[in-house]
């Protein structure tokens, strides 16, 4: 038991994807996403913002912590969410992360949770199930990419005026 909270987790996405560009995604799909004061509000408040908190509940959904259902209260809590949206985060999770999560293992290999060991001995059959393969994950990859959204917001901060710790040169 003590094992699952010692596993690295890493999500090994497409190159085109950041792993915080997908959890944005899946913030404005459900209509979630924090507007840039109420961001500076959480961090004023020393809270975790938004993206943290997704990246947590996947996490815990790769390393089988916790079910479904206490995923689904915490982030009603913490996301101040319908229990209709946090399910619809969980579903999102799981088809646009967890396919590329990846179990780092200091002793063994990388482990893939969303990609399947082959165990037939025949290379044909091989590479025909790793065409499969090819297909399904291009199909997430096309499925992620749908939800991006063009370009992420911008933080403008304005001057309230001359910086009074420099000295003009003259």
């Amino acid at each position: 038991m003590i094992e699952k909270y010692n596993q690295n987790i890493d999500f090994d996405l497409p190159e085109e994807l950041d792993l915080i560009d997908v959890i944005y995604a899946i913030l404005e799909k459900n209509k979630i996403k924090d507007t840039i004061e109420q961001w500076q509000k959480r961090a004023e408040r020393r809270e975790e913002s938004q993206a943290i908190i997704i990246g947590n509940a996947a996490v815990v959904l790769v390393r089988k912590i916790a079910p479904d259902e206490k995923v689904i209260e915490l982030l009603q809590k913490y996301l101040t969410i319908s229990p209709e949206i946090a399910r619809n985060i969980i579903t999102d999770i799981k088809l646009k992360l967890i396919p590329y999560a990846v179990i780092l293992d200091e002793k063994k290999s990388p482990v893939q949770v969303g990609v399947k060991e082959t165990t037939v001995k025949n290379v044909e059959q091989n590479a025909k199930i790793n065409e499969v393969d090819k297909k399904f994950t291009e199909e997430n990859k096309n499925k992620i990419l749908e939800n991006l959204p063009p370009t992420p917001p911008q933080v403008i901060i304005e001057k309230k005026g001359p910086d009074t710790y420099r000295e003009p040169i003259e």
